[in-house]
């Protein structure tokens, strides 16, 4: 482990590097965004953030046009509550 940070040490002097300097321009997060590059995490929620089994599964279901099977599956499956034990 020792030998692979003073490999990543010495290549970064040899790039111009020096401890206790500020990065370039180009190696920190606050550049400007160049079209498809991809963007970073932020403090901001967004799409990249782990996301609930529920929510996954409801865009699964608006994303393939599965909305009325579903409801149709959840009726069903729920007969015997929806008309009662007697009637189903």
């Amino acid at each position: 482990m020792r030998a692979a940070l003073n490999r990543a040490r010495s290549a970064a002097v040899a790039r111009g590097l020096q401890p206790g300097t500020a990065l370039p321009a180009q190696a920190t997060n606050r550049r400007r965004r160049v079209a498809g590059e991809a963007r970073r995490s932020g403090a901001h929620p967004d799409a990249r953030d782990p996301q609930t089994v529920g929510s996954s599964i409801a865009r699964l279901v608006s994303e393939r046009g599965w909305s009325a099977p579903v409801a149709v599956g959840g009726v069903i499956g729920r007969w015997d509550a929806v008309v009662g034990a007697e009637t189903a």
